[in-house]
């Protein structure tokens, strides 16, 4: 299995989700993009994914460990602030309801969101964004 196939999987489901919205959201991956999507009077997604744990340790001596991916997938939304929660709120539930489908997709990795986190929202600050935060932990095996 590799980590790309994994990220491959949550970016795809995710950015497909996010552009069947009206209108379309963009998404933004890990070292892809230097700067967020530019502009401050635009929507976007930043997608984050981590992998802490990669092989869990076996009894026998004899064999290596088995191959099971732990990881946090974490999806920042961004709205132009002072227009309300509602597009904000609409964005974070459907990363909600993708993550939460991505367990029944069938590929070649076996993925499974556990509990999810949010949305969290921050408005604090000055900046021009109000960002709300969905977060999961994962496992992945192939």
């Amino acid at each position: 299995m590799s980590f790309a196939d994994i990220r491959a999987l949550f970016e795809t489901e995710l950015t497909t989700a996010f552009q069947a919205m009206t209108p379309p959201v963009p998404v933004d991956y890990d070292n892809v993009q230097e700067e967020p999507v530019p502009g401050s009077n635009s929507e976007y997604v930043i997608l984050n994914l981590s992998f802490p744990t990669t092989v869990e340790p076996i009894i026998s001596l004899e064999e290596s460990g088995i191959e099971l991916i732990r990881g946090a997938v974490q999806v920042s939304c961004y709205t132009p602030r002072q227009q309300g929660m509602k597009r904000l709120e609409e964005m974070a539930q459907t990363a909600m309801i993708t993550l939460n489908n991505l367990k029944t997709k069938s590929s070649s990795i076996n993925a499974c969101v556990g509990t999810i986190s949010g949305p969290t929202t921050v408005l604090s600050g000055d900046q021009p964004h109000a960002l709300s935060v969905v977060a999961a932990p994962f496992t992945a095996k192939g």
